[in-house]
């Protein structure tokens, strides 16, 4: 179930990076991604692999109760 969990997240963010434009290599790309807190741990894993995997990219990740967050993006947080 974990890995089927990571890899759907992973696709996910895979695929939110789709449809960005191609950037120059030394742009930095700031992806925002919010999760439920259960999800920690593997949101950290995907973190890591993904930015060793595309050095310009900064996943910024915010994990919390998903009330909390559904509060954030209601008061304009980037996600």
């Amino acid at each position: 179930m974990r890995k089927l969990i990571s890899g759907l997240l992973a696709t996910g963010m895979v695929l939110s990076m789709a449809g960005c434009t191609s950037a120059p290599e030394q742009e930095s790309i700031e992806v925002y991604v919010f999760a439920a807190a259960s999800l920690n741990r593997p949101m950290a894993e995907l973190e890591a692999s993904f930015e060793a995997a595309h050095p310009e990219a900064d996943i910024i990740i915010s994990t919390d109760s998903s009330g909390l967050l559904m509060t954030q993006i209601e008061e304009g947080a980037r996600c």
